[in-house]
């Protein structure tokens, strides 16, 4: 399993997390990356059965990123180049556990998600709006363990968790329009992990405008798409 961490202090729920989801998985295996170079070379240098990002995100200049640390250029699609394609033959799962990770903007020529899923993922699980770090933690507490403990499958699993968090009160921070946050499994929901039978709140404009400076604009060429010869 490869593990991207925060390192906002701002999270404040991380560690006793990060603790309950090893304390329910004792038998599996981490890999785990603090800042982007690191959490690049994981990805590129394993076959993960889960890809868990518990991180910042967005989207800005019409691309979608994934942020560990405030201070660095976020993690956006044009990372997973043509070196990415299919690299991942384990086929694992992606959980994308932050704000707006599986939104769908438009003018998002290269969205994350479907980059993601072009180097070899089976599916991402994600968000399609701004959600608290509560929530998040609790989604993620029920479905690792059914993931990698129970065998359930991506959809099985992301259903049970948004069951258990509706049966408890979500605490959800509304949103424009009223809605609450969504998690989204995009690419085969009934796919199990192989080999197994936050924003903070209040500060989401703060974070959404600092990231979004560090974000590249769309170059005249996306990745994987380059001239013939």
């Amino acid at each position: 399993m490869v593990l991207g961490r925060a390192t906002d202090p701002a999270f404040t729920a991380l560690d006793s997390h990060l603790t309950r989801v090893r304390d329910a998985l004792p038998g599996v295996s981490w890999l785990e990356a603090d800042h982007r170079a690191a959490l690049l070379d994981g990805l590129r240098a394993s076959q993960p059965s889960l890809i868990y990002l518990y991180c910042h995100g967005g989207i800005a200049n019409g691309v979608g990123y994934v942020a560990l640390r405030l201070d660095e250029t976020p993690l956006t699609s044009y990372e997973f180049d043509r070196g990415f394609r299919r690299r991942w033959r384990s086929r694992p799962l992606v959980l994308l556990n932050g704000c707006s990770t599986a939104a769908l903007g438009v003018g998002q020529d290269f969205p994350l998600v479907g980059r993601l899923l072009w180097a070899g993922a089976a599916g991402v699980v994600g968000t399609e709006v701004d959600v608290r770090e509560q929530q998040a933690c609790a989604f993620a507490d029920g479905l690792l363990p059914a993931l990698l403990a129970r065998g359930a499958t991506a959809g099985e699993a992301t259903r049970d968790a948004r069951l258990a968090l509706l049966r408890a009160g979500s605490g959800a921070r509304p949103v424009p329009g009223g809605q609450r946050a969504v998690r989204r499994v995009r690419g085969r929901a009934a796919d199990r992990v192989p080999g197994l039978p936050r924003r903070a709140a209040g500060d989401g404009g703060r974070v959404a405008e600092l990231l979004g400076r560090l974000v590249p604009r769309r170059p005249a060429q996306g990745p994987g798409r380059g001239r013939r010869t």
